[in-house]
């Protein structure tokens, strides 16, 4: 998934990229540059990764430990691999790491008034102060994402929105933090690597949805399903809005670990197994086998799936194009899930699903 537009451009710079999933922590350096006519161009030089190796049953204390240890892992990769030093570190933070949330405020007043980059800044300013405060608890909480999303004037959309005499306001707003000290620890683990200690922190959420909306040719309607790593993440864009963004803890490795359980084997093993009967290479008798063993986690994953659409469905519709992502060679299993059971009554007779 290209994130590479948030860059700002630098003349032969090289800025590092630091994915943290909930499996794998996942690294690239980037060459910025511009060309003869002043556009940018991005290249990809170097790449890395770090798989959280947890075998066994999960706990967060440990999930942690692992994952602070791949960010120190993927930024020696990145220090050490022959290239310039990063002038930064861009770090995009999945679901268990952050929290997000998006909001439409309506806003109106009898008696016209010109809509500014002062009342702008106002409203945009009070609900981020609002969102921090009620995520902060005994614990300081950082701000990482305030974006606005989409400004409507009077019920339109416009490219130049400021200037304009209104008396309604509509605006979706889309806001990310985490906890700091979580952050702190981030920024640690690659100092500790790296004399660069310019962090800059991003959500995934909202990074996937700018790169399938901008990669699916204007289409502003569909749910996105990923299905990589600890975690599965849903999300829906209507009308061009992150409007939903949903995780529930049940993903690939669990899957996995459910699999290695019930079949009394190690995760590598299950995994291969799941590899096999993904690509259709299981003989009958062994394909009969692991699908029995294979039942519990399909039955947990929709579960979870469908409870997640019925969260959506409170407040929405569900788009008629469904994405599924994930960097996994399962992927054509979720799919069969996705297409059986229970499942279907969610979708619109119409629904596209699409990888």
């Amino acid at each position: 998934m290209s994130f590479w537009n948030l860059f700002s451009v630098k003349q032969n710079s090289v800025e590092a990229v630091i994915d943290i999933g909930s499996a794998q922590v996942s690294g690239a350096l980037i060459s910025v540059s511009t060309n003869n006519q002043g556009r940018k161009q991005n290249r990809l030089i170097f790449n890395t990764k770090a798989e959280t190796g947890i075998d066994g049953e999960l706990d967060f204390e440990r999930f942690d430990w692992e994952i602070i240890k791949a960010i120190k892992k993927v930024t020696h990769d990145l220090v050490k691999s022959g290239f310039h030093q990063p002038t930064k570190f861009s770090c995009f933070l999945s679901s268990p790491f952050l929290v997000s949330q998006t909001k439409v405020i309506n806003y109106s007043q009898a008696d016209q008034f010109v809509f500014t980059p002062k009342i702008l800044d106002s409203i945009s300013r009070r609900e981020a102060e609002d969102f921090r405060l009620r995520n902060e608890g005994e614990k300081q909480f950082n701000l990482i994402e305030n974006k606005i999303m989409q400004i409507k004037l009077n019920g339109y959309e416009l490219a130049q929105p400021f200037g304009h005499k209104v008396n309604q306001l509509t605006l979706a707003q889309f806001l990310s933090g985490s906890p700091a000290s979580q952050l702190a620890k981030i920024r640690q683990a690659i100092s500790s690597q790296s004399h660069n200690n310019k962090v800059e922190f991003h959500s995934y959420t909202f990074s996937a949805f700018s790169a399938l909306r901008d990669g699916l040719g204007g289409q502003k309607n569909f749910l996105a399903v990923d299905v990589g790593g600890e975690l599965t993440d849903v999300f829906v864009a209507m009308d061009g809005v992150l409007l939903e963004n949903i995780s529930f803890p049940y993903g690939l490795n669990s899957i996995i670990r459910s699999i290695a359980r019930a079949q009394g084997t190690f995760q590598n093993e299950a995994k291969s197994q799941l590899a096999l009967y993904a690509e259709g290479r299981l003989q009958a008798r062994a394909k009969d086998i692991f699908e029995r063993s294979l039942e519990s986690a399909r039955q947990k994953w929709t579960a979870g799936l469908a409870e997640a659409l019925m969260l959506i469905l409170a407040n929405s519709v569900l788009p008629e194009q469904i994405i599924l992502t994930g960097d996994t060679g399962a992927n054509k299993i979720f799919v069969s899930w996705l297409k059986a059971g229970a499942f279907k009554k969610y979708l619109l007779s119409n629904n596209y699903l699409r990888q």
